[in-house]
């Protein structure tokens, strides 16, 4: 072996060694991604707008057109208070409290805009939840999000915005 062949023998050598350490560096930095990805998919998914131990007993749905109340009687099942004999069906109610009970959201805004912008100032829907022992919790729907994939949540809980 020549000492031209030796200078590309080392020069290739170098360029490998360079790659295998470029690659070591970009493996190490997606693993630690990944893992910081996952931790905060874990840690966003227990973070429930809402317990999902909640005892409701009475919801009030309110819009610009319309209030509608229900209540819980004292047989388990839920009636319309405006009209106590009208036949409802029991699935609709117990689902929404379902729903408010494990409502996670698809993002936090920790520090956003102001409460107009995201039509939270004056909700279009308000929805308020009884507990068992009196406590009341609301649920204020705002405007559509811009993609329109969910919608801007306030609740009487937290000054923090929610995209549900």
């Amino acid at each position: 072996m020549n000492a031209q062949e030796k200078k590309t023998l080392i020069l290739l050598l170098g360029i490998l060694a360079a790659l295998g350490v470029a690659f070591l560096i970009i493996w190490g930095v997606n693993r630690s991604n990944t893992k910081k990805a996952e931790a905060a998919a874990a840690a966003s998914a227990q973070s429930n707008v809402v317990s999902s131990q909640l005892d409701f007993t009475a919801l009030t749905w309110k819009n610009p057109k319309t209030t509608l109340s229900f209540q819980l009687g004292d047989d388990g099942n839920w009636f319309w208070v405006d009209d106590p004999d009208f036949p409802m069906e029991q699935s609709h109610i117990t689902n929404m409290i379902s729903l408010l009970s494990n409502l996670v959201p698809q993002q936090t805004i920790e520090k956003g805009d102001t409460l107009e912008a995201y039509g939270l100032a004056d909700p279009p829907v308000v929805l308020t939840a009884t507990q068992r022992d009196g406590t009341q919790m609301t649920f204020s729907l705002g405007n559509a999000t811009t993609e329109g994939n969910g919608y801007y949540l306030l609740t009487s809980q937290s000054d923090t915005v929610y995209i549900v």
